[in-house]
């Protein structure tokens, strides 16, 4: 059971190093979380 903020977001095309094969799509994927969750 997760109690935080959550929002789970499928990209594909993509492996374990997510944050490294697409850092842009990383980058806007986390501030608009941020932005939603503050």
């Amino acid at each position: 059971v997760i109690s935080a903020p959550f929002h789970l977001k499928r990209i594909p095309q993509c492996g374990h190093w997510i944050q490294q094969e697409v850092p842009q799509t990383v980058n806007r994927e986390l501030l608009r979380f941020l932005r939603q969750a503050l």
